[in-house]
């Protein structure tokens, strides 16, 4: 994190698989498991710790302390981006 690459670990999920128990805080940083979340249809959706920039995948995303404003910091995710795949764009 903080710009560093994190290895994700187990089994990548496909459409239709039952969810393996997990453990995650909520907004207010209280635990939250599988069994917390009820037993209907339940949507998930993550997003990466404050100050970690993510440029690896076709979107870019960068949630900072800072709120929503451009900072030095931004400039230099989003250069790193683009710089990615103009680079993979020449290689096709």
């Amino acid at each position: 994190m903080k710009g560093n690459p994190l290895t994700l670990i187990g089994p990548q999920l496909q459409p239709g698989d039952h969810a393996p128990d997990f453990s995650v805080v909520d907004g207010s940083l209280s635990p939250v498991d599988l069994e917390k979340t009820g037993h209907n249809v339940r949507i998930i959706s993550v997003v990466p710790s404050l100050d970690t920039p993510v440029t690896s995948g076709d979107l870019a995303f960068h949630y900072h302390s800072g709120g929503h404003m451009a900072v030095p910091a931004d400039w230099k995710a989003f250069l790193d981006f683009t710089d990615a795949h103009f680079e993979a764009a020449k290689k096709r």
